[in-house]
């Protein structure tokens, strides 16, 4: 713990969560101030120092713009007053993110410290989301999409627990911080090679859950137009990944086949992993079955892009639920291929397991590689088992207060989303109250 201090102290903690407890690391310290902006260095040798200030501050911003391997927990007074100076710093912005006095790096790594040490328990959720709230004038790539990771890691949690209307309330919380910037793209090429990542970020989170039905229209109709010209017509290189998904989401048959036929055709190695991301976002499950047949037995799909339909499959419920059954029809083939010690059957395992989250996923991987395999000694199995606890536990922890963070910024979405369970309350003329949840 290091506390800083003149007129008033200020502390925060310098979080190595890998480290174990008896190890001492010497700290390489930077940081500035409220009141000075040039940057200060000290060696941090012991587990506690004192700094003397040569005046008084409101905050101190630690680990200057991420350069030191290192988390910083700020204590509940000083984060606010970084959430204030952010905010002060958009206001001064007029519109984008000149005024902020923090750099692009400093903001994306206060968004990523905070919401990495709220998971394991160091900062209330609450916190995380009100410092988020100031995104709304967030124009810089790094921030965006270290905000928009975290929050979509828990969307796809929740989705796995079946909590349907906490998931729509993070979506509604990413829409509200950056929609605006998300309707100020085109679907045209064009910018740097970060203004073109930060484009390809804010239209796909634009086509998640129908957030901006135009945004999907108007790749559909790219996707339909580049099919029409039999392939031959260029889209935005940096875009094609998203209009060929959108192609195959809200597409048929005739759009997947056609995706699939200029895979075949394809001659450079990139593109056709593109191609093959995309066809795995199909909602018929017959084309799932192939993809992962044809991958795990060499057919057209090559096998060593086998992890590519894992990975696509994965992260969704309906689909990752095939896939899970898919891997366990198909162990001995899988082993045959990949051996049991290979890197990369254990990514294949980690990878579909690894958003599980409840006693029934538990048993069923316990009781596939341990109790019927014999396979429990292997890391990728204790990985897992021990990645789905951990997903357990993080649920009982907070589902609760984000939930209630959520309920109380967006109570309108809240109300008129018909999966947030309603509480009616009926009190009866005996004087009894009975709470139901619909």
């Amino acid at each position: 713990m290091k506390s800083f201090s003149k007129a008033r102290a200020l502390h925060f903690d310098i979080v190595c969560p890998l480290v174990r407890a008896q190890t001492l690391w010497q700290i390489p310290l930077t940081f500035y101030t409220s009141s000075v902006s040039s940057v200060a260095f000290h060696l941090m040798k012991s587990k506690e120092e004192v700094l003397a200030l040569s005046e008084e501050v409101s905050w101190i911003k630690a680990n200057v713009n991420s350069q030191g391997f290192y988390r910083v927990n700020y204590d509940g007074d000083t984060l606010r007053a970084l959430v204030t100076e952010l905010q002060a710093g958009e206001e001064g912005a007029q519109g984008g993110a000149a005024g902020f006095r923090f750099s692009p790096a400093d903001r994306a790594g206060l968004m990523d410290d905070t919401f990495h040490l709220a998971r394991q328990g160091w900062v209330p959720y609450g916190d995380a989301f009100t410092l988020s709230m100031y995104m709304h004038r967030e124009e810089e790539y790094l921030p965006i999409t270290v905000f928009i990771n975290h929050i979509s890691k828990m969307i796809v949690q929740f989705s796995f627990n079946q909590q349907a209307c906490i998931s729509r309330l993070l979506r509604e919380h990413l829409w509200r911080v950056l929609g605006r910037q998300a309707r100020s793209e085109r679907w045209e090429e064009g910018g740097s090679l970060p203004a073109q990542s930060r484009r390809v970020r804010l239209l796909d989170l634009a086509l998640r859950g129908g957030l901006w039905p135009e945004a999907e229209q108007e790749a559909l109709r790219l996707f339909h137009f580049w099919m029409a010209k039999d392939g031959q017509h260029p889209l935005p290189m940096s875009l094609r990944g998203l209009i060929f998904r959108v192609g195959v989401w809200r597409g048929g048959y005739a759009e997947w086949i056609f995706l699939l036929q200029q895979y075949r055709l394809s001659q450079s190695g990139k593109d056709q992993v593109t191609m093959l991301a995309a066809l795995c976002r199909t909602t018929n499950h017959t084309n799932i079955l192939w993809l992962l047949n044809a991958s795990l037995q060499n057919h057209i799909i090559k096998t060593q892009d086998f992890k590519v339909v894992v990975d696509q499959l994965a992260f969704r419920p309906k689909t990752n639920e095939m896939l899970w059954r898919f891997i366990q029809q198909h162990w001995d083939q899988l082993v045959s291929k990949f051996p049991l010690g290979s890197l990369y059957l254990s990514d294949i395992v980690t990878a579909t397991t690894s958003h599980f989250n409840s006693t029934q996923k538990y048993d069923e991987v316990y009781e596939f590689f341990v109790t019927q395999r014999s396979l429990g000694h292997l890391s990728f199995v204790q990985q897992s088992l021990e990645m789905i606890k951990l997903n357990m536990r993080w649920l009982q922890a907070n589902t609760k207060a984000i939930q209630s963070w959520l309920q109380q910024t967006y109570p309108v979405t809240y109300s008129a989303y018909p999966l947030c369970k309603k509480e009616v309350t009926y009190r009866f003329k005996w004087g009894t109250t009975i709470r139901f949840r619909a």
